[in-house]
């Protein structure tokens, strides 16, 4: 399966104007992902560029990117509870 690098937004277009404010309103969020696309673009060149690293270093970089993905998404939700 081809991997394909993605925007948070492209995976949550319904949450964009959260996203956003969170980026330029809170330092942590901002961090967070700038380390997620950072771990994006790590998994998608070990992948694309048969970089060949080890089985186990790619499922560790997958998993990290999944747990930093789910954070951002749980920051989202708790501004949007918050605003509610």
């Amino acid at each position: 399966m081809p991997i394909t690098k993605r925007d948070l937004v492209d995976d949550l277009p319904e949450h964009k104007a959260t996203i956003e404010h969170l980026i330029s309103s809170n330092g942590r969020f901002a961090r967070l992902l700038d380390d997620y696309h950072q771990l994006d673009n790590e998994v998608h060149r070990m992948v694309t560029e048969h970089d060949n690293p080890d089985d186990d270093t790619v499922e560790n970089k997958k998993r990290e990117l999944v747990h930093t993905k789910d954070a951002l998404y749980a920051m989202v939700l708790d501004y949007e509870r918050t605003q509610s």
